[in-house]
């Protein structure tokens, strides 16, 4: 069997532990794929420009991120959703921020890890989602990079709001470096598997044996006994806190992808004129 490498990048997040347990199986190898994983802490927006540059082939991204991506012209595609329950999102604030509710906040400085990405997205989606647009209508866009990067930008003064995955930012909250405000779910599955237009037109059977092997990967993941204390010290998490993440998520077991989802996040981005009205679902889809 001729080996193919593929270059995959993702958030160094729980959600993806089946990659990992995939490649340490050897499923991939197996399936004739050298899968080089590569973690993206920037996130989404990142991804994105790596798969645009040809130094990605296949990249996880938030889904909201993916489609405003396509919107945009960037030659990708959706292979399949990877998470079917929405993803939480905490939003965060300095630790010793006066506000108490969102509410509190008047035209807040908003930390991103950069535009385009999920931080950046989902932050109008609360601002729709809250009617704090007219309240915050002197927002601003700060770039903090990544996690770490959202905690100095509030030691530092220059960033009133961070929104990133809850479980995630456990421990900087633990730490005192932020604290959580409010929540922010989701309103559509919030992580798809998404390869360039390049490797789908040069390599459609490679693909296809690569999404077969991750969903083999993700029902071994289910099936094993300690799989929490897995992930607990891949990701350097607490058990607790992994047990309470796993009771509100679930990886989706197939790549099928119904395409009313696809159509409410371009509604949804079309609507804050983040997305074309006119993109359809099929222009989204491999």
């Amino acid at each position: 069997m001729t080996t193919q490498t593929l270059r995959i990048g993702g958030v160094p997040e729980h959600f993806n532990y089946p990659w990992h347990l995939g490649t340490r199986l050897g499923l991939f190898s197996d399936a004739g794929i050298d899968l080089h994983w590569q973690d993206y802490s920037t996130g989404t927006g990142a991804m994105v420009a790596d798969l645009n540059d040809d130094t990605l082939d296949l990249a996880v991204l938030l889904s909201e991120g993916a489609v405003a991506a396509i919107s945009g012209g960037a030659p990708l595609r959706i292979l399949g959703w990877t998470v079917s329950t929405p993803l939480i999102w905490g939003v965060h604030v300095p630790p010793d921020h006066p506000a108490q509710q969102l509410e509190d906040l008047e035209s807040p400085r908003i930390g991103i890890s950069r535009f385009g990405s999920g931080s950046h997205l989902m932050a109008h989606v609360l601002m729709q989602q809250r009617s704090l647009a007219e309240r915050w209508n002197k927002h601003k866009f700060v770039v903090v990079d990544n996690l770490p990067g959202a905690a100095k930008a509030f030691a530092e003064g220059r960033a009133d709001l961070f929104m990133w995955e809850q479980f995630t930012t456990q421990p900087s909250v633990d730490a005192g470096h932020m604290r959580r405000l409010d929540t922010c779910p989701t309103p559509w599955p919030p992580f798809c598997l998404c390869a360039s237009q390049k490797l789908l037109d040069s390599q459609p059977q490679r693909i296809q044996a690569l999404v077969e092997t991750y969903y083999q990967a993700v029902s071994q993941a289910r099936a094993q006994p300690d799989l929490e204390q897995q992930i607990a010290d891949f990701y350097e998490l607490a058990p607790a806190q992994v047990a309470q993440w796993r009771n509100l998520t679930r990886w989706t077991s197939d790549p099928s992808i119904d395409p009313a989802e696809v159509r409410s996040i371009i509604d949804q981005l079309a609507s804050l004129e983040l997305a074309r009205a006119e993109l359809q679902p099929v222009d989204c889809l491999a």
